[in-house]
């Protein structure tokens, strides 16, 4: 058998020349000319301009992250397995289908619950008990091997019966609904108009710059076509078609959910009688009161809303369009935002299947040249941020796979515009949307915001693809080689690292129209592009989320080293580069540090999937915790350590106003302090 190590597939980068295409050879992407161009002296054409309307910082972030992948793939397994161990069994996966090319790894030591399971946080934890608990109250707080076990422990509180005959917006019993409230008293079916016209604002106005995968007139084109055809009794038309239905119920869904003011965190630390145990202890007592705005809710326009779209998801999930993607993508951020991360990653798991289905059928079609829609491309790589950052905890399911088109799907385009968009409403009303801006500026922004995203989401994929496999354990036995092995390749990670960071388009990491505006809307000034400037800004949870994954990268790539003296204290005193090793140790500390930090100052909502910034947040927070125990980092500790963990615990009380179990974990929290002051105190 053939146990020679096989060539890493081919890499695409962003853009090929036609020149390296017609000899099907890997293209550098120069410019103005690529190498093979230049040596060869001839026009270097670019068939497809998207690559040109990325910005240079952008670029610069693709280039580096290409060239890593190149070296990382150049030898097998990544460059980190010591020559002792016995040679690896080829691979039997046809081309295509390689575990090597899912940059999403299948399973991996990254997550919370491997950093759980270290046995000094267990020794930690039981330090922590308070002495006076006894057996029945030990009951309370379940003991979990696993800190993702607590989404599945419980089972689900929410009804069946959808209680909704009907998933049509202009029906008698919406009508009914909306002659009942008094704010509205609706007499007619051109009075509710307005009213769901006002939800698409507030979808757009606090949903989308999260989550840019609509465009606006198509909200409201499907809106007023369902509006003509329903009141005149004529039906869906022929072109109309239910997952674009379902897409317009889900706007109007989180739009009704953002409008209601209910998603706003608190920012005050809670109330002495509002401790995590108080708090876990009630709910297990009044289960029925976890939600105080529930009674309230399920008699809410939200709730019917969401109740009409569940009407249509199951029919949409055999649909493998763009519109059925888009709809799971806004299930997901709807059950994200109330509090339900186990619905919510099986519904982005839906949604990256159907990309994953879309793009391997362009594939097939158009084998030389896929081309993709630029509504495609925000959907594809939203998802993609999405589901990793479900999987970088989660291992419900395995990822999808969509990883395998990363190389092919390119990044959203700025400037790309859509004919499509134009549309005569056909009804004699004025279209609330035509007072809102030229959409032209958002979607330019929203293209840098995703490319840019998505590349730093890839590289923390790939770091994670290297560093955390399980087979990673059978390479540990010599440990001075492993060490050495081990901070090169950190060494090699965090250099690209800081090169992607350093190159990030400046406007990205700014709230300030003027920082951003001529780089999205260059050539203009005019009164209107002045007054645009005052309606647009970049929003401040894009800003931290961006922030964030500069120094979760950051504790990423330390962390191996962190574990490993952490885990191994007594074995860091002999190794020759035990300074260095240090040096990287505290590097991951300050991530854990920089990454609390950051979502501290900034104001959050549970618009923005919390539970992946949230299970990060109790990962670092544990390891501060059990840094300060360990004698080896006394001299890298931040000076500031226990004003950060503060902040840590209190975000974590702030994220479990979104998501209840996170209660649970500040329990575990609390015992983990209780155990390292035990410990600090005695000196062992």
């Amino acid at each position: 058998m053939d146990r020679t190590t096989r060539d890493p597939p081919r890499r695409r980068v962003a853009q090929a020349c036609s020149t390296c295409r017609g000899r099907k050879i890997r293209c550098d992407a120069g410019v103005p000319k690529c190498s093979l161009c230049v040596d060869l002296n001839v026009d270097c054409v670019y068939l497809d301009s998207q690559y040109s309307k990325i910005d240079a910082g952008t670029r610069v972030v693709l280039e580096r992250i290409q060239r890593l992948e190149d070296r990382l793939f150049s030898s097998s397994p990544f460059s980190v397995a010591d020559t002792s161990v016995e040679p690896e069994q080829p691979n039997s996966f046809e081309h295509g289908h390689n575990d090597t090319q899912l940059t999403l790894p299948v399973s991996h030591e990254a997550n919370a619950d491997h950093v759980y399971r270290w046995p000094i946080v267990q020794e930690i934890l039981d330090r922590g008990l308070p002495e006076t608990e006894n057996a029945e109250r030990l009951s309370t707080f379940p003991k979990l091997y696993d800190v993702t076990d607590i989404f599945l422990v419980e089972p689900s509180r929410h009804s069946s019966d959808i209680g909704i005959e009907s998933w049509h917006l202009f029906d008698d019993e919406s009508l009914q609904y909306f002659r009942r409230q008094p704010r509205i008293g609706s007499n007619d079916f051109w009075d509710i108009l307005p009213e769901y016209e006002n939800l698409i604002s507030a979808f757009f106005a606090n949903i989308h710059a999260f989550y840019p995968i609509i465009r606006q007139e198509q909200v409201y084109k499907t809106l007023h076509t369902v509006f003509s055809s329903e009141v005149d009794q004529h039906g869906l038309q022929d072109d109309e078609r239910q997952s674009q239905y379902c897409v317009l119920l889900m706007v109007l869904c989180l739009g009704a959910l953002a409008a209601s003011g209910n998603v706003l965190l608190p920012k005050m630390p809670l109330q002495p009688d509002n401790s995590p145990q108080v708090l876990w202890e009630r709910r297990q007592d009044n289960p029925a009161n976890d939600n105080q705005v529930g009674i309230e809710f399920s008699n809410s326009l939200e709730d019917r809303l969401w109740k009409k779209a569940q009407l249509l998801l199951g029919s949409v999930s055999l649909d493998d369009s763009l519109e059925a993607g888009q709809c799971f993508t806004l299930a997901s951020v709807y059950l994200g935002a109330k509090g339900r991360p186990v619905d919510s990653d099986h519904n982005i798991h839906v949604a990256a299947r159907k990309c994953k289905l879309i793009a391997r059928r362009e594939t097939l079609i158009h084998k030389e040249y896929p081309e993709f829609s630029d509504p495609f491309r925000r959907l594809f790589w939203v998802v993609y941020v999405n589901e990793s950052d479900f999987a970088s905890e989660f291992s419900l399911t395995p990822p999808s796979g969509m990883t395998l088109f990363e190389d092919i799907v390119p990044y959203p385009s700025p400037d790309d515009t859509d004919s499509e968009m134009d549309y005569d409403i056909g009804l004699n009303k004025t279209l609330m949307s035509t007072s809102l801006p030229d959409p032209g500026p958002y979607d330019n922004f929203a293209a840098f915001q995703v490319s840019t995203s998505s590349a730093i989401r890839r590289f923390i994929n790939r770091a994670t693809a290297v560093l955390y496999s399980p087979h990673e354990v059978r390479r540990k036995e010599n440990h001075t080689t492993y060490i050495m092995r081990l901070h090169r390749l950190v060494s090699e990670l965090r250099s690209h690292h800081e090169a992607i960071h350093k190159n990030l388009p400046s406007f990205l990491l700014s709230t300030d129209p003027s920082d951003f505006w001529p780089q999205i809307n260059p050539g203009k000034s005019t009164s209107t592009d002045t007054l645009d400037r005052t309606r647009f800004s970049n929003h401040l949870w894009n800003v931290a989320r961006l922030r964030g994954r500069y120094f979760a990268g950051l504790y990423i790539i330390n962390r191996p080293l962190l574990e490993n003296v952490l885990l191994n204290p007594h074995l860091i005193d002999l190794h020759p580069s035990k300074t260095a090793v240090l040096d990287c140790c505290r590097d991951c500390l300050v991530g854990c540090s920089g990454f609390i930090k950051t979502f501290f100052n900034e104001p959050a909502n549970c618009l923005t999937n919390l539970f992946a910034t949230g299970m990060a947040t109790f990962t670092m927070v544990i390891i501060l915790m059990v840094a300060t125990t360990a004698p080896a980092f006394r001299l890298l500790l931040p000076p500031d350590i226990d004003s950060v963990i503060a902040m840590g615990r209190q975000n974590m009380r702030r994220f479990s106003a979104c998501v209840k179990e996170f209660e649970w974990h500040n329990v575990e929290l609390e015992k983990v302090d209780r155990g390292r002051h035990k410990i600090n105190r005695t000196g062992s």
